[in-house]
């Protein structure tokens, strides 16, 4: 009996003290709940020995990210800080020599419906005139627009 007090005094003194913080503690806690899971998700996903991705999950992270960034209309350098950030998360090791990158940045301008002058820009920026990322990022549009 005295067991089922104590659990209960502390369930009491936990609700108190969520009530006391208000909505917006409540609120952050299911947002680093949802943080949580994510990374955890993340972790698992796949990495080849030589730091370049062989996962969906990190292309369409890089997707879903390269739409936000755009709808946003934020400046390429937060777009590419970004990427690395993502990159990071996955085990990529140098994003900016993964195909998978560009694959799934063009994805994420398919997806944002980015302008041909958006994407140009894009290519220009992220490509910096390698012909094979802006293949991947011309592919990954064509991919997502298939969709």
């Amino acid at each position: 009996m005295e067991v089922r007090t104590k659990c209960g005094a502390m369930a009491m003194l936990g609700m108190v003290a969520l009530l006391g913080a208000g909505c917006s503690s409540i609120s952050w806690s299911s947002d680093s709940i949802s943080n949580s899971l994510n990374s955890i998700s993340n972790s698992s996903s796949e990495s080849s020995p030589d730091g370049k991705s062989d996962s969906a999950a990190y292309r369409s992270d890089v997707k879903h990210l390269t739409a936000a960034h755009l709808r946003s209309g934020g400046p390429l350098e937060d777009l590419e800080r970004d990427l690395g950030s993502v990159a990071r998360e996955h085990g990529v090791n140098d994003w900016e020599s993964d195909p998978a990158t560009f694959f799934g940045v063009g994805q994420g301008l398919a997806l944002a419906d980015a302008s041909k002058a958006r994407i140009d820009a894009i290519e220009a920026g992220l490509g910096a005139g390698d012909p094979e990322r802006t293949a991947a990022i011309r592919r990954g549009v064509d991919s997502e627009r298939a969709r």
